[in-house]
C-alpha cells in the first residue's frame, strides 16, 4: 500500500513501435493491454488470452481489435499477437 499524500505513478497509453499499435507501458518500459470492458479472455494451456473490448476516454468509447497473450508460468510480459487499429479510429 502506498504511504498517505503519495502519488502512484501511472502506466502511459503510447503508441508503440515495437507493438504496432496502442499499448499501456509500465515503469520498467514493457507494453501490455490497455484496460478494457467487455473483453474476450480464453486459455489454452498455461496461456491467457485476451481479444477486444471497450476502452473508455471520457466520453467516447474506443472499440479494441488487438489481442495479447500472457505466460501464466512465468508471468514476466504480455506479448502483442495481434496489434490492431485503435490508433487509427478518427472522432468527428
Amino acid at each position: 500500500a502506498a504511504a498517505a499524500g503519495s502519488v502512484l505513478a501511472r502506466p502511459a497509453i503510447r503508441l508503440v513501435e515495437e507493438v504496432g499499435g496502442l499499448a499501456l507501458v509500465d515503469e520498467a518500459g514493457r507494453p501490455g493491454p490497455i484496460p478494457r470492458i467487455n473483453a474476450a479472455m480464453t486459455m489454452r494451456g498455461h496461456m491467457l488470452y485476451v481479444y477486444g473490448g471497450v476502452f473508455e476516454d471520457g466520453d467516447r468509447e474506443v472499440t479494441c481489435d488487438d489481442a495479447w497473450c500472457l505466460d501464466l508460468n512465468r508471468r514476466q510480459a504480455w506479448q502483442c499477437v495481434l496489434p490492431g487499429t485503435m490508433h487509427e479510429q478518427v472522432w468527428r
